[in-house]
């Protein structure tokens, strides 16, 4: 995958914290904002299936659906999570 240079402005204190923190893993800059950035876009895309998910199953289901709903929700936003780890 090609990459594109780009100029981006932020607070001098978050970026002495991005920096601080790329550092601790062994990242560079970039690819902390280049992870950051795609954690990120995956918590929206993981939020927007949720959505769907209970915009179709949201009304009228039974227990048990209930639970395997809340269930596969927990595993969704943990999953957002673990692109970190």
């Amino acid at each position: 995958m090609s990459s594109v240079k780009t100029a981006i402005s932020v607070e001098k204190s978050l970026l002495e914290k991005i920096d601080a923190t790329a550092k601790n893993m062994s990242l560079s800059r970039s690819k902390f904002f280049s992870l950051a950035a795609k954690t990120y876009l995956h918590q929206i895309e993981t939020q927007e299936l949720i959505e769907k998910l209970d915009e179709a199953y949201g009304d009228g289901l039974d227990d048990q659906e209930i639970k395997t709903q809340t269930a596969m929700k927990s595993v969704m936003r943990r999953h957002a999570g673990d692109a970190w780890r």
